[in-house]
């Protein structure tokens, strides 16, 4: 569901949006759309990018050139930020989610 919409001359009307995405179909998620919708930092936004690609929080931490223990501060950060709890949950909605469905043309 969106926001209910109000304005000075209409009454309130219900609004609802869909996304459909092919599950086949992979593509990078953005990280300046992430930064937007979920309010993440730089580093927050760039370590979800490749947990949503499949990289290890080790690997992705090596990437990234941080400390394993610093990627994982980010890493509960970004859960907290995006309302999920589990690793796996995280890349499933980063990847469902109108953050990964936008499409660089």
């Amino acid at each position: 569901p969106l926001p209910k919409c109000q304005g000075m001359f209409t009454q309130v009307c219900p609004a609802a949006a869909v996304f459909v995405s092919d599950p086949e179909e992979r593509h990078d998620v953005p990280q300046d759309m992430l930064r937007r919708v979920y309010g993440l930092s730089r580093k927050e936004a760039a370590l979800a990018t490749l947990l949503a690609t499949g990289t290890s929080l080790d690997a992705a931490a090596d990437q990234l050139q941080v400390a394993k223990d610093t990627a994982r501060k980010h890493l509960q950060r970004i859960k907290k930020k995006t309302g999920t709890t589990r690793q796996g949950e995280l890349v499933a909605l980063l990847l469902s989610s109108q953050a990964g469905l936008v499409r660089d043309s």
